[in-house]
């Protein structure tokens, strides 16, 4: 019976995974039509929903096996979040204020969940952090570039992730992010899709961030 209903549990969050993409085309082209802009033009390939999907299995996989099985649940919520808010990202670059204001309260509650309601004093001096990394970055790229760099939906939902991660949990959101730019970068560059000013939208990588540093400490606790 237990088999049943994992495979159950498993062809849905499959299916769903499959479907973000055209859910993120319908949000995408609904926010461009309120504010009288031009819907996106092509609607997302196979090749998005594959990458979502895979993307979407494995990360659940890991945190189902090595997550405490409520906090798996919350953080399988951000991969789902992390996906869709990418592809709305990409398609006409922004964060939607809908998915932050969605994202916040299951941030706060992951935070009392993992550490209880003490622990929100930890998240305060990770935000107060994530900030300071974030304004700094702002400033640098102004200063080589003339441009911020840097949105304003990327420094909230930048603030999200630190209230979910918490005080030591941001250092790993801020390494994980890092590593997402460091490797995205290095794939473009190689590959001549990116050139020194090319600008690229950033949720993917905060997102994939997050999703590190909410599952690091308990691989981390297996592998030591």
């Amino acid at each position: 019976m237990d088999a049943i209903i994992r495979a159950v549990l498993a062809c849905t969050a499959a299916a769903l995974a499959w479907m973000l993409p055209d859910l993120a085309f319908a949000f995408a082209s609904y926010k461009q039509k309120k504010r009288g802009l031009e819907v996106p033009r092509q609607c997302p390939s196979v090749r998005w929903r594959m990458v979502s999907t895979a993307v979407c299995l494995a990360y659940e996989g890991a945190a189902m096996w090595y997550m405490p099985q409520t906090l798996a649940v919350l953080s399988i919520l951000f991969v789902y979040a992390a996906i869709f808010g990418s592809c709305v990202d990409m398609m006409i670059r922004i964060i939607a204020n809908e998915m932050l204001l969605a994202l916040l309260p299951v941030g706060i509650g992951y935070r009392v969940l993992a550490g209880g309601i003490g622990s929100l004093k930890g998240s305060l001096g990770g935000l107060m952090l994530v900030l300071a990394v974030f304004a700094s970055a702002a400033a640098v790229t102004r200063l080589i570039k003339g441009i911020g760099g840097v949105g304003m939906g990327d420094i909230k939902l930048a603030m999200v992730a630190a209230v979910t991660a918490g005080g030591p949990g941001s250092l790993y959101f801020l390494g994980g992010m890092a590593l997402a730019i460091g490797a995205f970068c290095l794939i473009g560059v190689k590959s001549f899709l990116l050139r020194r000013n090319s600008t690229f939208p950033m949720c993917g990588h905060i997102m994939a961030g997050l999703l590190i540093a909410l599952i690091y400490p308990y691989i981390q606790g297996v592998m030591t």
